[in-house]
């Protein structure tokens, strides 16, 4: 039976709102954290593509600098970009494969409910790589974009 004094009702309510604001706040981080990784790979393609265009186009173009590091910047913003999302699976993965194997040994009564929370919140990993690949992937757009517009004008 429920319990139904003015403190148990109080508490869940809190509950269910820090539960309901910790899932919208979850599926906002998720949405946008797939747009970036699009915009990132997205962006970096269409300018490694109009550099090769723009090379293709001109014998003289080809002999410069400025283009061939802006494709330079472009690929190297595209692998940043592909890292990003391969070290996201695998972490995401690992997460789920031990948090299964976790639960299954809670339910087998190996491990206590506070040890399967420490455990858990033990891998989830800094976010650290994510940032430092994803913000790579944006600073070698803005290099490629800077250089090969620099290339344009001055050619």
């Amino acid at each position: 039976m429920e319990r139904k004094d003015a403190e148990y009702i109080a508490w869940k309510q809190r509950q269910d709102h820090i539960n309901n604001r910790w899932s919208q706040l979850y599926e906002l981080d998720k949405e946008w954290g797939k747009e970036a990784i699009k915009y990132l790979i997205l962006m970096n393609s269409g300018g490694a593509v109009a550099t090769l265009s723009f090379l293709g186009a001109s014998a003289d173009i080809r002999g410069t600098l400025p283009p061939k590091l802006a494709l330079i910047f472009f690929f190297v913003g595209l692998v940043s970009s592909g890292c990003m999302v391969a070290y996201a699976y695998e972490s995401m993965n690992r997460l789920f494969s031990h948090w299964q194997k976790d639960v299954e040994a809670h339910y087998m009564k190996e491990l206590d409910y506070a040890d399967l929370i420490k455990r858990d919140s033990s891998r989830v990993p800094s976010g650290k790589v994510d940032r430092i690949l994803g913000y790579t992937g944006l600073t070698a757009f803005i290099l490629g974009f800077i250089v090969g517009a620099t290339g344009l004008f001055l050619t």
